[in-house]
């Protein structure tokens, strides 16, 4: 678990419809163990790029639900595999296409600002709780 970055641009069709692309980048993790007298890291990043079709739900003038269905293409960053700072295993990267989803709510304090929250599923086993503002132009 860490701190992401995403941001995304769309177009509103209607209040009920929308499409939307984004970028989600998960930062660098390093995952560490400590097992036999000795320590075994890995560092890893995770990128996606994403274009989604977005339904939304208005419940009330400030509350809306949605969710997400789209194409995602991510790409996975692993680090060498070290054993006490001595890489034993070369970096490596791969890229995953598939299919993307999401769900959130809305929440308008006024015509032009929102915030949301989403849970959303991308490629290369990667999910996560974005939360965020949304301006309208």
């Amino acid at each position: 678990m860490g701190t992401a970055m995403d941001g995304a641009l769309g177009y509103e069709l209607n209040k009920n419809l929308a499409i939307e692309g984004g970028y989600f980048d998960s930062g660098t993790a390093t995952y560490t163990v400590t097992a036999l007298g000795g320590n075994i890291s890995v560092d890893f990043k995770n990128t996606v790029m994403r274009l989604a079709v977005v339904g939304s739900l208005p419940v009330s003038d400030q509350l809306t639900f949605f969710g997400k269905l789209g194409y995602a293409a991510a790409t996975t960053d692993v680090g060498a595999l070290r054993v006490n700072n001595t890489a034993v295993e070369p970096a490596s990267s791969s890229k995953e296409n598939k299919i993307g989803f999401g769900i959130g709510a809305r929440y308008a304090f006024t015509e032009k600002f929102s915030a949301r929250i989403s849970w959303e599923s991308m490629p290369a086993d990667v999910s996560a709780i974005l939360l965020g503002v949304q301006l309208n132009f």
